[in-house]
């Protein structure tokens, strides 16, 4: 197999990492996915150039040696009907139980690949096709690759981490005796028992189920403790298994148990369980136990650890579900500034928080600091084209605000600061008008704008807005019709003229004959009258 390194380096002692891929995909996918992965870290990335010959004995045995893959899912893979990677490689790799990290490389994949059962037990990551998914799918990717070649005794929460993640990844066969004595006596018996009495292939998946997570916990040295033991136990019967001495009903007690026990994994369970496991979710239980959950991780990790503040963020999160948004503001203001200085302000997890204070000030109807942090969003990314989305979002938030603003100032006249406010918005609103080539709107705020200036007596200035949009849109009738009214306030009658003229002429292709036709020819004879005299 050939490989790539990170600047050329011999591969020997290097953490490997396979790639397959649809024959079209290398050179388009190989270069970059290399890129993201040597990201985080300095690894050897094996592949074949040639992606249509069969798969040999010894090509398996390589492949058998190599703990992750990456595999671009593309249209041409999708679409192809006798493609080597999928009737070959992927079955091969998910008999072995490797985790193949499906990446899509392009829109609306998603759902195909879930309803295609040839990536049954992938983990699927998104590079494309949504605002923000490559700087989403390279966090996956880090927490992926940590999670399969991470120093886990140095980091545990890793390993807690990719608990979640790695539960979509394929199943590698184990037995209760394979753990022998690194479990519990009361969890190593319940198995043995469970295993003599398998039903159906749900149960047997349960079981299975059971000896992966008891497998991560004796990874860590934690597989005989009382609380792991009663958080595997009640997972294991909530998901199937059946025991003389235990109902399924007890479950529940079981993980409760082991979070009242300090076991974070059996918090995170129950917070996920209240908040979502119901007609009508228990938001104040599933509150109760994120808190203790992010409690207990800041001691054990410290506060500025890196899975912490993804937990603080979730528990955010949770507080706006549950409609406590001032609660959600108050971590988020401790969280902002904490993953600026760990993570660094452009890091995934910080934009995402600027994201998220936009949509609690959405929330509370707050727009003008919604638009600032959108603002600051705007200036975080570097993509373009979640860029362009993002500043079609600050956009729309400029108009709404500027609406307001007038709203507030038709209640009273007299106040004419709502007016001066909404300058300011309607002004940005046309900066971004012009670099999104948004004409709809742009069109809506110059008539805004012009309305204003023409309000403050500033007829030069609404003048000067109307000629430069009508310069690029000449058979904009309403736009034409404000700049008459404007003519007529500058005493300008020779431009006057001209642009009745035009309004004469568009208004009847537009619209045809009528009184108010009628009205502008009228006008017209006596502007001409008075240039003669």
């Amino acid at each position: 197999m050939n490989y790539r390194t990170l600047g050329g380096a011999d591969p020997k002692g290097k953490p490997q990492i396979g790639f397959i891929s649809h024959p079209n995909d290398v050179s388009r996918c190989l270069d970059t996915f290399c890129a993201d992965v040597f990201r985080t870290l300095d690894c050897a990335v094996y592949f074949t150039e040639d992606m249509t010959t069969p798969l040999t004995s010894d090509l398996k045995t390589e492949i058998a040696h190599i703990p992750l893959f990456l595999m671009p899912v593309s249209q041409d893979l999708l679409t192809c009907s006798s493609c080597r990677i999928l009737a070959e490689d992927l079955p091969y790799l998910i008999s072995l139980g490797t985790p193949v990290l499906a990446i899509m490389i392009g829109p609306d994949m998603k759902s195909a690949v879930e309803a295609d059962s040839r990536f049954q037990g992938v983990i699927p990551l998104d590079h494309g096709g949504n605002p923000g998914a490559v700087a989403l799918y390279r966090e996956e990717l880090k927490t992926c690759l940590a999670a399969s070649f991470g120093p886990q005794h140095d980091q545990p929460h890793i390993a807690f981490e990719a608990l979640r993640l790695l539960e979509r990844t394929p199943k590698p066969v184990l037995s209760v005796e394979s753990l022998g004595l690194q479990l519990s006596e009361r969890l190593r018996w319940f198995i043995l028992r469970a295993a003599d009495r398998l039903e159906t292939e749900t149960q047997e998946a349960a079981l299975q189920d059971c000896l992966v997570l008891a497998n991560r916990f004796v990874q860590r040295g934690m597989g005989t403790d009382p609380a792991v033991e009663a958080y595997l136990l009640g997972r294991a019967l909530l998901n199937g298994l059946s025991d003389a001495a235990l109902d399924r009903e007890d479950g529940v007690s079981l993980i409760t148990e082991a979070a009242e026990n300090g076991l974070p994994e059996a918090m995170d369970w129950l917070a996920e369980y209240y908040a979502n496991s119901f007609a009508k979710p228990d938001l104040t239980r599933s509150l109760y136990w994120q808190r203790k959950q992010v409690e207990v991780l800041s001691k054990l990790y410290g506060a500025d650890d890196p899975y912490v503040l993804q937990n603080k963020n979730a528990l955010a999160k949770l507080c706006v579900v549950a409609e406590e948004t001032q609660e959600a503001l108050r971590l988020l203001s401790e969280l902002y500034p904490v993953c600026c200085r760990v993570l660094g302000e452009r890091h995934a997890r910080s934009i995402a928080i600027v994201t998220e204070f936009k949509d609690v000030y959405m929330i509370l109807g707050d727009l003008e600091n919604a638009a600032v942090w959108q603002e600051k969003l705007c200036g975080l990314l570097d993509d373009p084209q979640v860029l362009r989305t993002a500043q079609a979002t600050l956009l729309s938030l400029y108009c709404d605000i500027s609406i307001a603003h007038f709203k507030q100032y038709l209640k009273d006249k007299s106040d004419e600061t709502p007016l001066l406010e909404r300058r300011d918005f309607l002004i940005k609103a046309l900066r971004l008008c012009l670099t999104l080539e948004d004409r709809k709107r742009l069109r809506d705020v110059v008539c805004s704008l012009s309305d204003d200036c023409y309000r403050f007596g500033e007829y030069d200035k609404a003048a000067q807005l109307l000629q430069r949009y009508i310069q690029s849109s000449s058979d904009d009738l309403r736009c034409i019709i404000s700049l008459i009214s404007v003519y007529q306030k500058l005493e300008d009658k020779q431009k006057e003229a001209e642009i009745t003229e035009k309004a004469i002429s568009l208004y009847i292709q537009k619209l045809g004959e009528d009184s108010y036709v009628e009205g502008l020819r009228k006008r017209l004879t006596v502007l001409r009258s008075r240039l003669n005299e």
